[in-house]
Order: C-alpha cells, then sequence, then structure tokens
C-alpha cells in the first residue's frame, strides 16, 4: 500500500499543475477578450472570438479551482 507521503506529494504536484494552467489560459483568455491577441484567420468573426475567449476564461478559472480544491484535500486528509 502507498504511503500518504507519498500520495500527498502526488496531489500537490496534480495542484500546482492545475493551478498553474488555469492562470496561464485565464490571462489568455483575458488577452483575446480585450483584443490584444488578434485570430490567425480572417474568417472568424468578432462574437465567435469573444465566444471563445469567455470558453478559456471560464475553463482557466475552472482549472484555478480545482488545484485549490486538491489543496484543501490535502490539508484536511493527510
Amino acid at each position: 500500500m502507498a504511503d500518504k507521503k507519498e500520495i500527498g506529494g502526488l496531489v500537490r504536484l496534480a495542484g500546482w499543475v492545475f493551478y498553474v494552467w488555469g492562470v496561464l489560459v485565464t490571462v489568455y483568455g483575458f488577452l483575446k477578450l480585450l483584443n490584444i491577441v488578434k485570430p490567425d484567420s480572417e474568417f472568424v468573426t468578432a462574437a465567435d472570438w469573444m465566444r471563445f475567449s469567455v470558453f478559456q476564461i471560464t475553463y482557466g478559472m475552472v482549472c484555478v479551482g480545482v488545484g485549490y480544491l486538491l489543496f484543501l484535500f490535502i490539508k484536511k486528509k493527510l
């Protein structure tokens, strides 16, 4: 059976990965929302670009939330 500290380290690592990835995706989504980053294709409409940037912001915030929940899990359970 695996030791609790080994599992705790893996959960902590996963929490950091989710947290960092969520922050990066959220910042990139805000850059798209503010039109600092332009679309590569000229066939993308402004409404589609805005919708995708809001999706990216939401996805990033969910990743940050999952990372935070993993940190809470480590504090409470192990």
